[in-house]
């Protein structure tokens, strides 16, 4: 689901570039804007494209690509713990058939404890039929009868390819540190007869810089219509690119102190950095900064109260924000507080 790449507040763009067994390129990306619709609300109301395109090497139907505009209304909880979302959408599918007008629309719910977050969601996906025009063959007559002429080819209209499925999924995602891995897994099923697509695939990110991270996956051959052509291999290989920012993130006091938090940074290796803040009774901590390209990242704990991550930060002056349990942005502890472009609040962080 695309609400599940896009936090409340914040602008993010991701693009795939891979290949499998018998897909020698897939591509697909989307682009995703959340905002609150009330400062400080629950409700937020989310909007999206995103994309995708297969080249083939399994036969016809298996070259094909897609492209959908979203509307999702998200409604959060337990300071972003918990959401569940109503999508729309409309697009198209380009297929060896024709160009089919795409209508979307679904609903689902997630879960985050933690690194780790569930998701379930169930969607309607309705592709229209394209026409085309058939010629017949003609009717056999003797090239030898007198006065007869030879019979012309006459044409038929056709309605190939639509449809409507109902697609039900669960998604299992663990984050920590430069390591995102996931395992989804459903059944599509077809409306008016057809035979059920159960699926399942597993796949790792390693991020090897804020922006690039390298993809390893691999499950079923068979996938649910916007995801790959039925044939696409099992195994899968292949880049992520990801770009994000708050667009206006909403910033709070950090909450009162029953220890004193402390904020700091050791040099790794070059660029390599540690960074460490301690924020006691903490269940999940997420880290935004210009460093990351305001990418959220998800601190790994290491006790004590303590959680840290390892990143590339040159020296400068950088500006950085952390949230604990999915709540609101707020200045890191030690760190002084100066505003963004977006009239947020930010910690300044100055690196040697």
């Amino acid at each position: 689901m695309l609400a599940a790449s896009t936090a409340g507040g914040q602008a993010l763009a991701t693009g795939d570039l891979r290949t499998s067994t018998t897909t020698p390129v897939e591509a697909r990306s989307t682009l995703a804007l959340g905002l609150p619709l009330n400062r400080g609300s629950d409700l937020l109301l989310k909007a999206g494209l995103d994309g995708a395109g297969w080249l083939g090497a399994g036969g016809p139907g298996t070259s094909k690509g897609y492209a959908a505009a979203n509307l999702i209304i998200a409604l959060e909880g337990g300071r972003g713990e918990r959401c569940a979302w109503l999508r729309v959408g409309t697009g198209g599918l380009w297929d060896g058939l024709g160009a089919h007008s795409l209508l979307l629309a679904g609903l689902g719910g997630s879960m985050t404890r933690g690194p780790v977050a569930i998701e379930l969601s169930v969607t309607e996906t309705r592709l229209m039929p394209v026409e085309r025009t058939v010629t017949l063959a003609p009717a056999s007559v003797p090239i030898d009868t007198p006065g007869v002429p030879p019979p012309a080819p006459t044409t038929a209209r056709q309605f190939v390819g639509g449809g409507v499925w109902e697609d039900v999924r669960a998604q299992l995602k663990w984050s920590g540190g430069p390591i995102e891995a996931r395992l989804t897994g459903g059944v599509e099923i077809p409306q008016g007869g057809g035979r059920a697509t159960r699926w399942l695939r597993t796949e790792a990110t390693g991020w090897l810089t804020p922006q690039l991270g390298v993809v390893v996956g691999v499950g079923s051959p068979s996938l649910p219509v916007l995801e790959a052509p039925r044939l696409s291999g099992p195994f899968t290989l292949g880049f992520r690119l990801a770009f994000g920012r708050a667009a206006r993130p909403v910033v709070a006091r950090p909450p009162p102190k029953r220890e004193n938090p402390s904020f700091e940074i050791r040099s790794v290796s070059g660029d390599l950095r540690l960074l460490r803040v301690r924020v006691p009774d903490a269940s999940r901590v997420e880290l935004t900064a210009d460093f990351v390209d305001w990418r959220v990242v998800s601190l790994v704990p290491a006790g004590g109260g303590v959680w840290e991550a390892q990143l590339a930060i040159g020296p400068g002056s950088h500006r950085v924000s952390i949230r604990r349990d999915g709540g609101p942005w707020a200045v890191p502890p030690g760190l002084p507080a100066v505003a963004d472009d977006f009239t947020g609040a930010a910690g300044l962080l100055r690196v040697e």
